[in-house]
């Protein structure tokens, strides 16, 4: 969503103030998603918690680094804590994480001056080029996710009140 907003505000087809109001929506959406993917699985064993997740994803620049460590991270603390707690979950792979992380960095990188992203293509083509991929990975790795959290969900549940 925030890829399709860039590339409105580019093309001159929206106002910027529409982009920034969906622009912030959408992160807040994905910060809060990053949130309850972690949650989901937070027992005290995994590395990183919920709210360091989050605000780790806040810093710029130290961002582009989180992405990479909470995305494909989240991947195999969840395959652990399958694992661990004996459940009928289905593992994920972390292929879907890891090409989202690098789709977001690469579609960032025309946001900052100086560097030479596809100098033979204009901004609006350079920044679109990679959100657009961006978006839909974003979307199968939302499902992904959902899919093999769900399960974990109920089984917490019964556990609490068995």
């Amino acid at each position: 969503l925030i890829g399709i907003v860039r590339f409105l505000v580019g093309a001159n087809m929206m106002s910027l103030g529409w982009a920034f109001a969906i622009g912030v929506y959408a992160s807040f959406g994905t910060l809060f998603l990053c949130y309850q993917m972690w949650r989901v699985i937070d027992d005290g064993e995994t590395r990183i918690s919920p709210t360091k997740a989050v605000t780790g994803l806040l810093v710029p620049v130290f961002g582009f680094y989180w992405l990479f460590r909470v995305l494909p991270g989240f991947v195999s603390e969840f395959n652990g804590y399958v694992r661990r707690h004996h459940l009928r979950a289905s593992e994920l792979k972390p292929d879907w994480f890891i090409a989202y992380a690098i789709f977001t960095v690469v579609s960032a990188m025309p946001l900052f001056p100086g560097l030479p992203v596809f100098p033979q293509f204009g901004f609006v083509l350079a920044l679109s080029a990679m959100t657009i991929p961006a978006i839909v990975v974003n979307v199968v790795m939302i499902i992904k996710t959902c899919r093999a959290i769900n399960p974990v969900v109920a089984s917490n549940r019964r556990l609490v009140l068995d």
